[in-house]
């Protein structure tokens, strides 16, 4: 890296000597290449550079034309007038997104999430993140003991949020998903479900009709299961609030058939001294870390959120963000 004149001085250097003025109010006769001419202006200036903090070889560098040289997985990108620098860039192909990072102590819960409650938590990215899916994991009980005839579905909204530009204290949601479900029996005799058991293609639900008192639709739909929703986004490191809405439907005398927990942390709610243990109080948790449950019930993810719009609660759900084929 140089610094050179921008414009070049045409005019030719003087040769021979030159009668200059003195400080006495006389003349002296001096050699012209004693003098600046314009061979000097349009020369480089020399530069100079001090190193400190962690350094490598020399603590000082200098010179007309100082290089700039990428090492250590760092690369320089020069353009026309611009010159960029890129470091090594980690991307996370699968993480886990829980309450805290995962980093406080917390123990495995399974719980219930209310008819469209929104709950929400934060995390960090500290890399780049590609993924194509977000995995809930649940237990779903889904018996062939019944004797009427039900209907019961499930919609489950996923929500990305991150703070406002000029808010600290206000969410805006800027990616969303959902996954929906349903079952059906006809008094223990024929059963059927629609369900998303692929990312192909959100909207195409695969359709499993059985018979013989629904037996294989037990094996098929009962237990610890990951309902699977697309996300094709690269998300980069920094402060996100990850959300999930759900809202149910039944007819008839749903008995066992699609019950539906999630599973995830427990956590101790708590508040400051003076202030009374409800979820509407202000605490660590609600309104200070928009970390627990929307304060009002929605039929749809909201596009942004305050804090202050956020209670505490004990319960919060995990997700996975995952790439690969399912």
């Amino acid at each position: 890296m140089g610094v050179i004149h921008v414009k070049s001085n045409t005019i030719a250097d003087m040769t021979g000597t030159v009668t200059v003025p003195t400080s006495n109010g006389g003349t002296s006769t001096v050699a012209a290449t004693d003098l600046i001419r314009p061979i000097d202006w349009n020369s480089a200036h020399s530069q100079h550079f001090t190193l400190s903090g962690q350094t490598l070889l020399n603590s000082t560098a200098g010179g007309t034309n100082l290089h700039l040289q990428g090492a250590g997985g760092v690369s320089l990108i020069g353009s026309s007038g611009t010159l960029a620098i890129s470091g090594p860039v980690g991307t996370l192909v699968s993480t886990v997104l829980g309450p805290f990072d995962g980093k406080i102590p917390s123990a495995h819960s399974s719980f219930s999430v209310g008819q469209n409650s929104v709950f929400l938590f934060p995390a960090h990215l500290e890399s780049y993140v590609s993924a194509d899916h977000v995995r809930m994991p649940t237990l779903v009980t889904n018996s062939s003991s019944a004797t009427a005839s039900a209907q019961k579905g499930l919609t489950l909204d996923f929500g990305i949020y991150s703070k406002h530009s000029t808010n600290n204290t206000l969410l805006t949601r800027h990616y969303s998903t959902s996954y929906t479900i349903a079952a059906s029996h006809n008094s223990n005799a024929s059963w059927a479900m629609s369900l998303i058991t692929a990312i192909g293609n959100s909207t195409s639900y695969n359709t499993v009709t059985a018979s013989s008192a629904g037996l294989n639709l037990s094996n098929s739909l009962h237990g610890g299961r990951e309902l699977i929703m697309p996300i094709s986004s690269v998300l980069p490191p920094g402060e996100y609030w990850w959300a999930v809405r759900a809202s149910s439907s039944s007819a008839g005398a749903g008995g066992a058939v699609l019950n539906l927990s999630h599973i995830g942390v427990g956590l101790q709610t708590m508040n400051r001294v003076g202030q009374v243990l409800n979820s509407s109080n202000s605490g660590m948790y609600g309104q200070n870390l928009a970390m627990g449950v929307y304060s009002v019930t929605t039929a749809a993810l909201p596009a942004s959120i305050n804090f202050t719009q956020v209670n505490n609660n004990a319960n919060l759900p995990v997700f996975f963000l995952a790439t690969g084929t399912v």
